[in-house]
């Protein structure tokens, strides 16, 4: 599955998040007025978490959220000095 990036700060999609996905046209939109105040590490979780609901096909309900942020932990774990620190801070 081939997922398509687009960058627009006033995507409805987005309220006031770094990033947010059109899930059934596996669309991952970024607001590059937030998304670049993570740093690098953090700015991989948010883009894993969004493909984790595409992949996932899941909504914006609670276990929906923590699904996609197991999705990325999953894919991030381990990859970088101190990885899971830096996801759980």
């Amino acid at each position: 599955m081939g997922i398509t990036y687009v960058y627009n700060r006033l995507h409805p999609e987005l309220q006031d998040c770094p990033a947010g996905c059109i899930i059934e046209d596996a669309v991952i939109v970024i607001n590059p007025d937030l998304f670049y105040q993570y740093s690098p590490f953090h700015q991989k979780f948010i883009i894993l978490h969004e493909t984790g609901h595409i992949e996932l096909k899941t909504g914006i309900q609670l276990e929906d959220e923590i699904a996609a942020d197991a999705y990325a932990f999953d894919r991030l774990a381990g990859t970088e000095f101190m990885s899971l620190k830096q996801m759980v801070n």
